[in-house]
């Protein structure tokens, strides 16, 4: 019987293993939620807040200046709804221009990354989730930086923590 370069391989190797589970389910996370960042990031990025808020769950946990959403005080943690955080969007747009809060936002730089330890960053978050950030070049305040928690919510992934200082 001839021997195949496949049989020397395995010989030689061994047969080959698979990635592990965790490693695995991981890269397909990975990949899932980049599409969907990247989904977000071009409607967020012109503005359009009707493409953009499909992407937030049903409830957001918001951090960060609370009169955005209406509230009194400034600094705190609210859980706002889909439409609380689409109309607080569509306000601000409509108050400060489509076209001006895209000029401003365009040139950030975004940063996806995995969440490292439960509660990181939000009480609220798991290693199964992503922090999409988006932060203005040369500049370092919390003003200038959007945090955005994606997790994986009936088979697609969502925003289910916020973090912005507008």
């Amino acid at each position: 019987m001839p021997v195949s370069l496949l049989m020397v391989a395995l010989l030689v190797q061994g047969p080959v293993q698979p990635a592990p589970v965790a490693a695995q389910t991981r890269d397909t996370a990975k990949a899932e939620v980049e599409t969907a960042t990247k989904a977000f990031a071009a409607a967020f990025l012109t503005a359009d807040v009707e493409k953009f808020t499909t992407y937030f769950a049903e409830k957001v946990t918001f951090e960060g200046d609370l009169r955005f959403l209406g509230a009194p005080q400034k600094a705190g943690v609210m859980e706002p709804s889909r439409d609380e955080l689409t109309k607080a969007y569509a306000g601000m747009l409509a108050a400060f221009g489509r076209d001006n809060f895209a000029a401003v936002i365009k040139p950030s730089v975004s940063e996806l990354k995995p969440i490292a330890k439960d509660g990181e960053l939000f009480s609220v978050t798991k290693t199964s989730d992503w922090v999409y950030s988006l932060s203005l070049p040369g500049r370092t305040g919390d003003d200038d930086v959007l945090m955005f928690v994606f997790r994986r919510v009936d088979g697609v992934f969502r925003i289910i923590a916020h973090w912005a200082d507008y």
